[in-house]
């Protein structure tokens, strides 16, 4: 059951952080003698019922919440904690799974706050900056995910044009962020990608190194990013028509664990790879990075966020020793030929790899979903 949870661990948590152990305790109190008028009994010691008001100890619901699989929990308090859900929030543990899926949405939204970072198009001719449309529609699918966790919400959006070290700075605590597009649409991801990882933004150059991250974007067009790789490094890596294609500008790719995935620009279907990355900071706050080779695999990538049932790792003290949480993405998109503006229509995506853990010394572990 590995990425599932006791649902009452869930709730139980939720209503000990509102009101306290000792309020939750005081409250089942008074809900077992509200039951006890419509001739709910509860066993004493002995085995006898007994309508005497009794409740559930503070010291085992504070091990309920915290999910002790070694707690006992009797049939009368499952009754009791069922009778005080549904009446108190509405939920009816009869038409609830025991277990529910982990979904990376709850830590993201439970400080109730969201700020989306979308990179801007020049257009000089209109002298004006543009939103991409991929990235809007990706925004629009994570936000009404994150609706969905019943938290409530302030959401925030900026729109980047340069690139500032302290990003994540100006915002008071407790803002998570998302940032959607790959670092050549988006150059706040180039910048949350080197915090993640523990590195210098806008390193990339001709001939440099490959480095030890576990993907990378390759543009025939030189960039200036740490997450590039540049076409001739790629010679031994795929067939000759693939080469000619990236060198000559009509192809782009992303290398994920050594392995190129190649797309060329003339296309009528292609699979189209992307990444999505996230980090729980020092400070607990949640980066994200949802990235495709191109806007329809962002679009992909954003969608895949809610299938991404995997715990973060824990913050690390040490600057630059954080884990990352990544998995890559392949979104399946066909090019339609008498659509008006953009023809790409995205039609089904799912996971390259399981969400893996990275860590400066490498590779940690894949976690299974």
């Amino acid at each position: 059951m590995r990425n599932r949870r006791f649902l009452l661990s869930r709730l139980v948590k939720e209503e000990i952080e509102r009101s306290s152990s000792q309020g939750l305790e005081a409250a089942l109190a008074e809900e077992c003698r509200k039951l006890a008028s419509t001739g709910f009994r509860i066993p004493d010691k002995e085995g006898r019922p007994t309508s005497n008001p009794v409740t559930i100890d503070r010291r085992k619901l504070d091990r309920i919440a915290a999910g002790d699989e070694g707690v006992n929990l009797r049939l009368w308090e499952l009754r009791l904690l069922a009778s005080y859900f549904e009446r108190n929030q509405g939920i009816d543990l009869s038409e609830t799974p025991v277990f529910e899926k982990l979904s990376f949405y709850e830590p993201l939204t439970k400080g109730g706050k969201v700020s989306f970072l979308f990179g801007l198009r020049p257009e000089p001719s209109e002298r004006a900056n543009s939103l991409r449309l991929w990235d809007l529609r990706s925004m629009t699918v994570i936000a009404e995910e994150a609706y969905q966790t019943g938290h409530r919400l302030e959401l925030d959006w900026r729109f980047v044009e340069t690139a500032p070290a302290n990003i994540l700075e100006g915002k008071s605590e407790g803002w998570n962020f998302v940032s959607i597009g790959s670092p050549r649409a988006n150059v706040a991801t180039e910048v949350l990608l080197s915090k993640m990882f523990g590195t210098t933004p806008f390193q990339s150059e001709p001939g440099h190194p490959r480095l030890p991250f576990p993907f990378s974007f390759v543009w025939p067009q030189p960039l200036r990013s740490t997450f590039a790789t540049p076409v001739t490094s790629l010679q031994a890596t795929v067939g000759a028509d693939e080469l000619a294609a990236l060198k000559s500008g009509r192809a782009s790719a992303m290398l994920i664990n050594g392995r190129a995935h190649v797309v060329e620009d003339s296309y009528t279907q292609a699979t189209i790879p992307g990444v999505i990355a996230a980090q729980r900071m020092i400070d607990e706050r949640i980066v994200v990075v949802v990235a495709g080779l191109s806007g329809p695999a962002t679009f992909g990538a954003a969608n895949l966020l809610k299938d991404l049932a995997a715990e973060l790792p824990p913050a690390s003290a040490v600057p630059d020793h954080a884990s990352v949480m990544w998995a890559a993405i392949e979104v399946h998109v066909v090019a339609k030929a008498d659509a008006f503006g953009d023809p790409r229509v995205p039609d089904k995506w799912a996971f390259i790899t399981a969400p893996e853990v990275w860590s400066p010394s490498g590779r940690l572990a894949t976690t299974r979903k």
